[in-house]
């Protein structure tokens, strides 16, 4: 598989997790090999309710600070 076509999968995943989340409140971002969280995950998901977050097992060196702003009422686990 070449690193585009992952690429271009682990976007697809992204999206799929973000619009789950409208429903569920729950944004399980776990294992999406993120090394940063882009402004397109919170465009993705503003106005809705996400009340848990996960974000284990990816490549983030730190974390993303704009979670407690935009979130500030969610429970973050697995990080």
């Amino acid at each position: 598989m070449s690193i585009v076509q992952s690429a271009g999968r682990g976007v697809t995943q992204v999206v799929e997790r973000c619009e789950a989340a409208k429903e569920s409140g729950f944004l399980d971002l776990s294992s999406c090999q993120l090394m940063y969280m882009a402004d397109a995950v919170y465009m993705l998901i503003k106005g809705c309710e996400i009340t848990r977050i996960s974000i284990q097992d990816n490549a983030m060196k730190k974390f993303p600070k704009k979670f407690v702003i935009k979130f500030p009422t969610a429970t973050i686990l697995n990080m």
